[in-house]
């Protein structure tokens, strides 16, 4: 199955939607969407809990961890895809 290509602000309004329906997570506030080079493998990313709001921390951490589980298998990020000038092959970038 191929998945589907979509922005970071795009990627970023459905997974916190998604935690906010998970119990005790209606009061999340923000989320971080970060690209995540795989080492060996193909680029990914996922999503963090930058302000939980008036929902638990914990409760907060594990609906982000579960969702992000259930939508890279679903949803790549464009963003990752875009390769930075001045990286090589492998992603590396050189220092100056």
């Amino acid at each position: 199955m191929s998945k589907k290509l979509v922005t970071r602000d795009d990627l970023q309004e459905m997974v916190i939607s998604a935690i906010r329906q998970q119990p005790g997570c209606a009061g999340v506030q923000e989320i971080s969407v970060s690209s995540v080079k795989i080492v060996g493998g193909d680029s990914t990313w996922r999503a963090s809990v930058i302000d939980n709001g008036t929902a638990s921390l914990e409760t907060a951490y594990h609906a982000a961890a579960r969702i992000t589980e259930e939508y890279t298998r679903e949803y790549q990020l464009a963003d990752s895809l875009v390769k930075i000038q001045g990286d090589d092959e492998e992603g590396r970038r050189d220092l100056p």
